[in-house]
């Protein structure tokens, strides 16, 4: 029974899954490498609109699975801020894993040194994130596959 309430107690009740009200939403697929060790390929990545945090957005990843023995779950970071064009930012944000209709955050792996760019070629757009989540270094690159 201590259980239960512990795992309610730690449920982000107040945010939904998905943010309500956004005014951007854009998909990336591509090819995630964790510590040089494991490959989470065609990862699909929104990157969307916050609405618990004005001016900020939230990287929402897909059932993503970044090691051989883990489970594929959806990955929430919010809170990462736009420092320039198209360059966006973030250090010492606990993500959330995504558990039916709540967000539980998963503070063992802290989101530090996060830093993301969104490319403009001629044939794709692109996105380029790289950060530290806990104690793994992950690097993705992705294109732009649509809203």
């Amino acid at each position: 029974m201590c259980a239960v309430a512990m795992f309610f107690a730690s449920c982000n009740f107040n945010s939904p899954v998905k943010p309500a009200n956004h005014d951007v939403l854009n998909s990336y697929v591509g090819d995630a490498v964790i510590d040089s060790d494991y490959v989470a390929e065609a990862l699909v990545v929104d990157f969307i609109t916050s609405d618990s945090i004005k001016g900020a957005y939230i990287i929402y990843f897909h059932d993503a699975k970044f090691a051989e023995k883990m489970p594929a779950m959806d990955i929430i970071i919010d809170g990462i801020e736009k420092v320039s064009e198209n360059t966006y930012e973030c250090d010492n944000i606990v993500p959330d894993m995504v558990m039916g209709l709540f967000r539980i955050p998963v503070e063992k792996y802290l989101i530090t040194n996060l830093h993301l760019v969104i490319s403009e070629q001629s044939d794709a757009v692109t996105m380029s994130l790289k950060m530290n989540c806990g104690p793994y270094f992950l690097d993705y690159s992705g294109v732009y596959h649509g809203e």
